[in-house]
């Protein structure tokens, strides 16, 4: 998929995808603790992020691909709330499934940023229950499979203020998961993007 597919993923077209797979997970995704240390990543002004930043817990952005061998499509999820302000942002997508679970994780990063930037947040934490995302996009070099992905990835994130992505337990991300859950499994393609939960889910708690 060429940076152009990636680019009309974030106005509402699909792409082919990759995520962990239901019913079984990554040996890593086992653990149930965070990474020590996030990755943080220098900004288009080729400043670091603060490490304060990622330590706020105010407004993360928590991600999550969800795939299936047996479905035709991958979930892709991402929730975003702001405990100062009160502001909630939800976005799901479902798309053509890809050959590793691993994929959608790295897809549901990569459209979740997307949404980020167009909707001008541009200091960000982003959590995820998959470690091996955070290694990645850490070294992205050592995953040449990935590299067109990767590519976007690094478009993307040279366009954040701050930027940085953490590990977190799977037991701290049950709202991305049930979003990109809830699309992978839809029979129709669905995008959406709103401050309210969709209406073929029940409310995230």
């Amino acid at each position: 998929m060429g940076q152009g597919a990636w680019r009309d993923l974030a106005h509402g077209s699909s792409s082919t995808g990759y995520a962990k797979e239901e019913g079984r997970s990554h040996l890593e995704d086992q653990l149930d603790r965070p990474l020590d240390q996030p990755v943080e990543f220098l900004n288009s002004t080729g400043q670091a992020s603060t490490r304060s930043s990622w330590k706020s817990k105010s407004n993360p952005k928590n991600i999550d691909g969800s795939w299936k061998a047996t479905d035709p499509q991958a979930g892709l999820g991402w929730y975003n709330f702001n405990t100062e302000t009160g502001e909630k942002l939800i976005g799901t997508c479902n798309l053509r499934r890809g050959i590793s679970p691993l994929q959608a994780e790295l897809e549901a990063l990569i459209w979740a940023m997307q949404c980020m930037l167009r909707h001008k947040k541009l200091t960000i934490v982003f959590q995820t229950d998959c470690s091996d995302v955070v290694k990645m996009v850490s070294k992205p070099e050592e995953w040449p499979a990935f590299a067109t992905l990767l590519e976007e990835f690094c478009r993307c994130w040279t366009e954040f203020t701050s930027f940085s992505i953490v590990h977190i337990p799977r037991t701290k991300n049950t709202k991305a998961d049930k979003l990109s859950r809830s699309a992978r499994v839809l029979p129709t393609d669905v995008f959406y993007v709103n401050s309210v939960s969709p209406a073929w889910i029940s409310e995230l708690v």
